[in-house]
Formats: C-alpha cells, sequence, structure tokens
C-alpha cells in the first residue's frame, strides 16, 4: 500500500468516524433519540449500563467505609 492510498484511506476513516459522531449528536440535541422509563432498554442499552454501574460500584466500594456500627 502506498501512502497517497493509505492517506486517503485514513482521510476516509476519520471522516466517517466524524460524520458518526456528528449525526449521533444532532439526533441528540434534535430530540430524536427515545428516552423513555417505561420501554425496555435495547441490548446495547443493557450491555453497556450493566459494565458501567459495576465499574462504578467496584471502584466505589472500596474507598467506602461501612456507615453502620456492628452490634449484637
Amino acid at each position: 500500500m502506498n501512502s497517497k492510498t493509505f492517506k486517503s484511506f485514513l482521510l476516509g476513516a476519520i471522516s466517517a468516524y466524524g460524520l458518526v459522531a456528528v449525526v449521533l449528536i444532532s439526533s441528540a440535541g434534535l430530540g430524536i433519540v427515545p428516552v423513555q422509563a417505561d420501554v425496555a432498554p435495547s441490548r446495547l442499552e443493557a450491555a453497556v449500563m450493566g459494565t458501567a454501574l459495576h465499574a462504578v460500584v467496584a471502584r466505589r466500594a472500596l474507598s467506602t467505609a461501612n456507615p453502620v456500627l456492628p452490634s449484637e
């Protein structure tokens, strides 16, 4: 692969990712993205939120002391 072809490929890839980002941000800004709480989340959303929840709990659980004193 020569240098000119690689540069063209790289520019195309960066442009494609940029376009996807613009479309996602624009659709969120225009209110197209559904945010109802009464609709079941998609599989992707459930997987991402599950991973994020586990990471937050693991990070905060290590630094938080138990507020309940032990008793009999």
